[in-house]
C-alpha cells in the first residue's frame, strides 16, 4: 500500500496553529491526483498540530470512481517516507466521492491532544482513482 503525500505531509507546507487557548484555526488540505490510486493506497494529506484537537472537518472530493474514503490519524512520524504506516478513520469512515461530507464520527471530536504534531491520512477503498485531476480536500478546523 503506497503512501503519497501532499505539499503538507511532505512537510514543504506548514498548517496553521492557534496562537491563544481556544483559538480556532482553519486549513483547507488539497491534495490532486497525478497518478493512479489503487485501493489501500494512502494520502498524507493533512497535519494535526502539538497541542490541538479537532473542532470540525469537511471532506471535499470531485468524481473518482467508485472509490470511497476513511480519513484519520496515520501512525508513524509526520513526513517518514516508511511505506508501512497506516491511517485509521476517526474522522471518516467509507465517505463517499462526488461529495461534500462534513465530520459526524465522534472519535473524530475526542482526539486528544499530544506533544507532537500527527498526520492525518486519506485511505483509499474500493475501487481506485485512475482519473489524474481529481481534487481532494480536507477543511480542517482545529483549537488549542
Amino acid at each position: 500500500m503506497p503512501i503519497v503525500q501532499s505539499p503538507w505531509g511532505a512537510l514543504r507546507k506548514q498548517a496553521p496553529v492557534s496562537r491563544e487557548a481556544g483559538g480556532v484555526v482553519v486549513e483547507k488540505y488539497k491534495f490532486v491526483v497525478t497518478a493512479d490510486l489503487a485501493a489501500n493506497d494512502i494520502i498524507e494529506l493533512a497535519v494535526l498540530p502539538a497541542y490541538h484537537t479537532i473542532v470540525d472537518a469537511i471532506l471535499v472530493t470531485d468524481e473518482t470512481g467508485t472509490a470511497t474514503f476513511d480519513v484519520g490519524i496515520m501512525s508513524g512520524i509526520l513526513g517518514s517516507p516508511d511505506q508501512a504506516r497506516t491511517c485509521g478513520n476517526e474522522l471518516f469512515a467509507g465517505a463517499a466521492d462526488a461529495s461534500v461530507v462534513r465530520m459526524t464520527k465522534a472519535a473524530g471530536f475526542r482526539i486528544a491532544p499530544i506533544e507532537g504534531d500527527r498526520a492525518i491520512g486519506l485511505k483509499v477503498l474500493g475501487a481506485g482513482i485512475t482519473q489524474a485531476g481529481q481534487v481532494i480536500e480536507l477543511v480542517l478546523f482545529t483549537k488549542q
